[in-house]
């Protein structure tokens, strides 16, 4: 987001958050191409529609994670939790969430038999 509002003009209320969506984006695929070569790089690469749709799963997934985190933090705020405990929680939670998801949906080993 530095390099978008101060060498790329993106100066202006509009345009930082412009840079705050575009630098959000580029942090989702970063995270995808990362768990796809590494993370996850047993698993077969999907190619096609079937990568889109895995990639369409993944935005879901940190959409879905970000909006646990959103609804959480006025909960525990309620119960009196220490604001910066408050994140950590939500952080260990969201990304609990985004783990499973990413392993048991996103990522998962297609054609093998399930373990007993």
């Amino acid at each position: 987001m530095f390099i978008l509002v101060h060498y790329l003009g993106f100066n202006t209320r509009l345009k930082e958050n412009i840079a705050n969506l575009i630098s959000m984006e580029i942090s989702i695929i970063y995270n995808f191409i990362f768990s796809r070569n590494f993370t996850w790089n047993n698993v077969q690469k999907e190619k096609g529609m079937k990568l889109i749709a895995q990639i369409v799963a993944f935005h879901a997934t940190v959409g879905i994670s970000v909006l646990i985190r959103a609804l959480l933090f006025p909960f525990l705020q309620m119960l009196g939790i220490f604001y910066l405990y408050n994140v950590i929680i939500g952080i260990g939670v969201g990304s609990v969430f985004n783990f499973f998801m990413y392993d048991n949906l996103i990522f998962k080993e297609r054609g093998k038999a399930e373990h007993v």
